[in-house]
């Protein structure tokens, strides 16, 4: 339980930081028997799949190694679900991101646009 807060309030720095972007927000935590995606946003051309990861720590890798082949997946099924569901599929460019955050105060929001 502790640990989903935690998820919840990372989550939240990601959206944030986002907007402050120019991303537009169209879901939170859509999950389907594949699994969840995090964030769902928008720009004036694509629509954006967002994995949050955090980490309170780097001593064991960067947040956004958690994202491996098998976590892609999930995320790839999952966004095509969403796409069917809101009759999306081959209307509209999409992309994978990934938000690393970790306890970095030089840098602490890494932004991968495209990261697979």
């Amino acid at each position: 339980m502790i640990t989903r807060k935690i998820g919840f309030k990372k989550e939240k720095i990601a959206l944030d930081f986002l907007r402050k972007k120019g991303l537009k927000l169209i879901k939170k935590n859509f999950n389907t028997k594949y699994g969840e995606i995090d964030i769902i946003m928008r720009d004036n051309t694509q629509i954006i799949f967002i994995e949050v990861k955090y980490r309170k720590s780097d001593l064991y890798g960067q947040a956004s190694e958690m994202v491996n082949y098998s976590k892609q997946k999930k995320i790839i099924n999952t966004s095509t679900c969403f796409l069917k569901k809101y009759n999306l599929y081959d209307k509209i460019p999409i992309r994978f991101d990934v938000i690393s955050i970790n306890n970095n105060p030089i840098s602490p929001i890494e932004w991968i646009q495209n990261a697979f």
